[in-house]
């Protein structure tokens, strides 16, 4: 799973929910993607933000299977918590979900072409879906559901 956004929008919180859940971890921060298309392990502790400051958490203090070894992204999730977000994904083209990640992308302004090229071919490759979300611990469940079901339909 590929969780493209912007600072503040609850990926880190996400991501440790989903390693209790029993996902492999590979970061939080940042993904490392090859020519192939294939995601590196690139983890890092978790950087948390709580009204008393910023928690750093280890994922294995959380139980995580830790990634060492590149592979293939299966599902785009593109996803912001709201306190009011109910979990109802909608199916994402090719195009948006490529448009998604490249408003994403760290390298678009050192290697735009590079960039466009491999975000490009991940978009045509995973399934992706958006969806505001809730609760964290309510809602990973089923966002683990729906990465693997657009996994099971590529």
């Amino acid at each position: 799973m590929l969780f493209p956004g912007r600072t503040r929008s609850g990926k880190s919180t996400l991501i440790r929910a989903l390693i209790r859940a029993g996902a492999v971890y590979f970061s939080d921060e940042f993904a490392r993607i090859d020519a192939h298309g294939l995601v590196h392990p690139f983890p890092r502790p978790l950087s948390l933000r709580s009204p008393e400051g910023t928690v750093v958490v280890r994922p294995e203090e959380e139980g995580a299977g830790i990634a060492s070894k590149p592979c293939p992204i299966g599902a785009v999730i593109v996803t912001q918590f709201r306190a009011d977000g109910i979990w109802r994904p909608s199916r994402l083209s090719p195009g948006e979900a490529a448009l998604a990640l490249l408003r994403n992308t760290v390298a678009i302004r050192s290697e735009p072409a590079k960039a466009i090229r491999r975000m490009s071919m991940l978009a045509s490759q995973a399934g992706a879906m958006r969806s505001f979300r809730g609760d964290v611990e309510t809602d990973a469940p089923a966002v683990l559901r729906t990465a693997a079901d657009l996994v099971h339909s590529i």
